[in-house]
């Protein structure tokens, strides 16, 4: 049960990171073999072996995976320390290109922040602490924090406000 909890989690995590389904599987069911065959790979995933070939032959553009051209073919995956730091990376351009495409944007239009007719709300606890500390941080005259209940004030939020006692 408790490794299929994490085969699970480890398929659905490299899911998050940009692989298909069937890529996922596969490259998980590799690293669980030293190497292993499309049969192989097909028995441990419950992924039919024609979906396997497509899979691998995606995973080895993405230089996840080996390929040993024997009769039959061989597949392993690469470390899984190097496929960690390959999918970080690629994480990171994503997110670094996102920055850059967002920031770079037009607005559509100019809205006015000023005055008090302007009340907006944030949802979530993460969310919440992050956008608070966030805006302790810039804050250099007030600080005034409505929380709807304790829970709210975590204590990251907490130790933000009291460092920002002193200089606001």
């Amino acid at each position: 049960m408790v490794r299929q909890n994490a085969e699970s989690t480890a398929i659905e995590t490299l899911g998050a990171l940009g692989l298909k389904q069937y890529e996922a599987a596969c490259f998980t069911a590799l690293t669980r073999l030293d190497h292993g065959t499309t049969r192989e790979i097909s028995e441990l995933t419950d992924v039919p072996r024609t979906r396997v070939y497509d899979a691998i032959e995606e995973l080895q553009q993405q230089g996840l995976v080996d390929v040993q051209h024997s009769n039959p073919q061989q597949f392993r995956a690469i470390p899984i320390t190097e496929a960690a730091a390959l999918l970080h990376q690629r994480f990171d351009e994503r997110l670094t290109t996102l920055q850059t495409t967002l920031g770079g944007l037009e607005s559509v239009e100019e809205q006015s922040l000023d005055g008090s007719t302007n009340v907006w709300t944030t949802t979530g606890g993460d969310a919440i602490t992050r956008r608070a500390v966030r805006f302790i941080d810039d804050a250099s005259e007030e600080i005034v924090l409505i929380v709807d209940g304790e829970q709210v004030l975590s204590d990251p939020l907490f130790d933000q406000l009291q460092a920002a006692h002193e200089r606001v």
